[in-house]
């Protein structure tokens, strides 16, 4: 499944689906519901737009605007202004702000937050391909209790042009990326575990390149069991006579 064209040259025993995955969309596979297997979004969810606040010195969230062609940012409307909603990319400014009260709570003024509820909608999603089986999550992550500590005050918007690190500019030429809050995706079936956890059980046995935390070992890992839905018990009939 990609956003692009089939390419020419892919064998003819892979199957392509050509699909833009919303919040909105029905069917992504072509038979969502009627697979089992296993559903893996490697890098997947921190290329999702999310949108930014910042919060100002009474603690608002205040949106963050940037000019397309040059990077230059200003600060918007906060979420209680009527303004916002139109900058939210389709999710409502009370649902942003639930998300932020929940999920990464205000600290200090000038921090900063991806508002992560795209994110976890996509996800849901995502899941519902799957009759019976894994759906997997591989991202740069952060988690509620270094969010609340201050830790990401920063935010993690960065972007990248050819695999090295540029200002994050939204012209289409810059691949913008965020770091992604795993945990807030999750159903209360999923664990979230680092990559060096994943990758040091025996089972799997040593990959030392991918469990080394200064460089790709600094992923997360979301796993979601997807299960069948329990069937509804058959309501009997009584006869009154």
């Amino acid at each position: 499944m990609d956003v692009r064209p089939r390419p020419d040259d892919l064998p003819a025993a892979i199957g392509w689906r050509q699909v833009r995955v919303t919040r909105d969309i029905e069917d992504i596979t072509g038979r969502d519901g009627l697979i089992t297997g296993l559903v893996i979004a490697h890098e997947f969810l921190d290329d999702v737009a999310c949108p930014v606040v910042e919060l100002d010195d009474d603690l608002r969230p205040r949106i963050v605007q940037v000019e397309a062609a040059t990077g230059a940012e200003v600060l918007g409307p906060d979420l209680a202004d009527p303004a916002a909603e139109a900058l939210l990319g389709g999710i409502s400014p009370s649902e942003a702000r639930a998300w932020l009260d929940h999920w990464w709570p205000a600290t200090k003024p000038l921090a900063r937050r991806e508002v992560g509820l795209p994110r976890d909608l996509l996800w849901r999603r995502l899941t519902r391909i799957l009759a019976s089986g894994h759906a997997i999550a591989i991202d740069y992550a952060h988690r509620l209790d270094d969010r609340r500590s201050g830790l990401w005050d920063g935010g993690t918007v960065k972007g990248f042009v050819d695999g090295s690190a540029c200002r994050p500019r939204p012209d289409g030429s810059v691949n913008i990326t965020s770091h992604v809050a795993l945990d807030s995706c999750a159903s209360p079936h999923a664990t979230v575990r680092s990559q060096f956890d994943v990758l040091s059980t025996s089972a799997v046995g040593s990959h030392s390149l991918a469990s080394w935390p200064p460089d790709l070992g600094s992923f997360d890992w979301l796993i979601e069991p997807c299960t069948p839905a329990p069937a509804t018990p058959a309501l009997s009939e009584t006869m009154v006579g």
